[in-house]
């Protein structure tokens, strides 16, 4: 564990409004790494499972 269960949740540290450009851009990058996967997931041609 990196760090002890009370400082996931300790106000002290909790995300607030000043973060929300980290969170969109974490969320960008989330959902572009999801659409690669997908992409590397998706079979080729004649059904290989072989990405092209």
């Amino acid at each position: 564990m990196l760090y002890p269960r009370e400082r996931w949740i300790d106000e002290q540290f909790a995300l607030g409004p000043q973060h929300d450009v980290l969170r969109d851009a974490i969320g960008t990058e989330l959902d572009q790494l999801q659409g690669a996967l997908m992409v590397r997931a998706s079979p080729g041609p004649e059904g290989t499972g072989r990405c092209t």
